[in-house]
């Protein structure tokens, strides 16, 4: 099952290399990157979807296991008019950079936690667990501090 994140991310490269990453909207990215080219995002995200659609299926090839989460980082290049390319920019099976989103780590980390119940399901009280998003503190570790967790 696959968990799209829902905003538009890109990697803008400034002076002595320094990476800052900007999220938008849909609407924000078709303008400020496509220069408000609706037909040129449509046509992106029609081809995206497949790219990503092949490379999970290339996965599924490669290992009995199914991954738990993968990364897959797709370049958008608006060609002309109503026209768009998209590229594989990188592939990462876990251990990826939520690139400092915080809205990632929790849609991220919850798709992962279902991902667990697929075959049978939480129970009801973990659902309202998961539902709720409860955290209770764990007793501190041995030379460390408490620390939160979802229960």
């Amino acid at each position: 099952r696959a968990d799209r994140a829902q905003g538009v991310l890109q990697l803008c490269v400034g002076r002595r290399g320094r990476r800052e990453f900007v999220v938008k909207d849909r609407a924000e990215a078709v303008q400020a990157w496509l220069c408000g080219d609706e037909e040129a995002m449509a046509q992106a995200e029609h081809k995206a979807a497949k790219l990503v659609a092949a490379w999970l299926a290339w996965f599924k090839t490669q290992s009995v296991e199914a991954l738990p989460g993968v990364r897959v980082d797709v370049l958008v290049r608006r060609v002309r008019q109503g026209a768009a390319e998209v590229f594989t920019l990188e592939l990462t099976e876990l251990g990826f950079s939520m690139l400092g989103v915080e809205t990632l780590p929790p849609r991220v980390f919850g798709a992962l936690l279902r991902s667990c119940f697929d075959d049978t399901g939480p129970t009801s009280e973990e659902r309202a667990r998961i539902e709720r998003g409860e955290k209770k503190q764990r007793p501190a570790s041995p030379g460390g501090d408490a620390k939160s967790e979802v229960r």
